[in-house]
């Protein structure tokens, strides 16, 4: 695993190997990047459309639901 990390880090150009992330499916990687969005992000403003995955419309509508 770590020498696939390694040769996606090289043809990226990722300046660290722990920046390359593998997943399972979809689901997992649309969830993963939009958690690491929001994490590293000061606003907490989501846009999404219809046409979404429904992992990110699901994710989405839960963060909606802990504002209220």
């Amino acid at each position: 695993m770590k020498q696939a990390r390694r040769s996606v880090q090289g043809l990226l150009g990722s300046a660290h190997d722990h920046e390359i992330v593998f997943t399972s499916g979809e689901s997992e990687a649309n969830n993963t990047k939009f958690l690491s969005a929001l994490a590293t992000q000061e606003r907490r403003d989501e846009v999404v459309t219809s046409v979404e995955h429904s992992a990110i419309l699901a994710l989405v509508e839960q963060f909606g639901d802990n504002d209220r």
